[in-house]
């Protein structure tokens, strides 16, 4: 449909000839609902007034103007169809430095919202992620610090420090943390404090001796540690929790946005990270690999399930089947390995493609059909 609104525009010498193609389509073609028409041609002749007026047409093309009207039509359409109205308010907009200055002043004073300079945030997250990650995270840091210099770590016992240190530091970053992986350089900073903390130093500048490293601490209290959290493991096991979603919610609206733009035609363990990604997507897909570490198939029908790309055998540590038929077969599936009527392997089957040992695993994987 975009093509179309092209070429019809290019040859448009007029604004009276735009809004005649946009009724045009909106009644003829039913690209649109009526609303279009009642609600959404004063925004376009307001629009392209307001371009005629200042005498924009010369600077950015005609078809600009007629795409971003357009964009305010869905965005009206949205708030009909859903009735969730888009708050302003609390809405931003930022354009690239290719952007020129009218084209961001016309946007921002039809749509009624404030232009931004860089990041800034939106219920306590970065909206934007710059080439800085660590001027990006770096709010998290201060916010621990701050938490941190507002004691005084020498009115409070050991056991003190470590419930503080579980219960309101540590928690500090996991909001964060759920959404994004954070750079490794923020992590180790976070960790420096934790531990001046924990030793009794709440300034940067006071030099105490620190009788145990924080990988130390971190381990659990029956191995001689203190049992708090390793940030980066932690980091990893909450981004962790979105990235098994993709493989286990295939219907929910976030695996399907996910899968439409990153990995349309694999599933998420076949994903590259892709061109130009967000980083919201870099850190769900950093964690595939602790995922298919302990990540098993559980068999059905077997339809759907590639023989050498996963892991399923029963009583083999994730380990993925291999033989050389694999290149014979690169396509077969569990379900080419049953015996469905009579719910069993297909031992001569099995037998043929892999060894002894594998086929015994084989055949003492349940099938959850039987």
């Amino acid at each position: 449909m975009e093509h179309q609104w092209v070429l019809l525009f290019q040859d448009a010498a007029s604004v009276r000839e735009i809004l005649s193609h946009l009724i045009y389509l909106s009644f003829v073609l039913k690209d649109s609902p009526p609303l279009f028409v009642k609600l959404n041609v004063a925004i376009i002749l307001e629009v392209l007034r307001y371009a005629q007026m200042h005498q924009l047409f010369p600077t950015f093309s005609l078809q600009t103007i007629v795409f971003f009207s357009l964009e305010l039509v869905r965005v009206t359409t949205y708030e009909e169809a859903l009735g969730q109205a888009i708050n302003l308010q609390k809405s931003k907009l930022f354009c690239s430095r290719n952007t020129l200055d009218d084209l961001k002043n016309l946007i921002a004073t039809t749509l009624g919202v404030r232009q931004v300079l860089g990041t800034c945030k939106y219920l306590g997250l970065p909206s934007m992620i710059g080439h800085s990650k660590h001027a990006t995270f770096k709010f998290v840091k201060d916010r621990i610090w701050n938490k941190i210099n507002s004691w005084s770590s020498r009115c409070l016992s050991q056991a003190g420090r470590e419930v503080l240190i579980k219960s309101v530091l540590q928690s500090i970053p996991s909001y964060v943390m759920s959404i994004f992986l954070l750079p490794g350089s923020i992590i180790n900073e976070i960790e420096k404090m934790l531990n001046f903390f924990w030793w009794g130093h709440n300034s940067a500048n006071s030099r105490g001796l620190h009788w145990l490293s924080w990988e130390r601490l971190s381990v659990p209290k029956v191995f001689g540690g203190m049992g708090v959290k390793g940030l980066k493991a932690f980091n990893m096991a909450m981004v962790g929790k979105h990235a098994w979603k993709l493989v286990s919610s295939l219907e929910s609206l976030i695996t399907r946005l996910l899968k439409a733009k990153y990995f349309p035609r694999s599933d998420y363990f076949g994903a590259s990270i892709g061109h130009n990604p967000s980083y919201v997507w870099r850190s769900i897909w950093s964690a595939k690999d602790v995922i298919r570490r302990g990540f098993q198939w559980s068999i059905g029908t077997g339809e759907h399930i590639p023989v050498w790309d996963h892991p399923w055998i029963s009583n083999v540590a994730r380990i993925l089947p291999s033989t050389h038929h694999h290149l014979e077969w690169p396509s077969i599936t569990i379900s080419d390995l049953l015996i469905t009527p009579e719910k069993q392997w297909n031992m001569e089957l099995i037998n043929t493609f892999f060894d002894t040992v594998t086929a015994r695993n084989i055949f003492n994987t349940r099938c959850f059909l039987w």
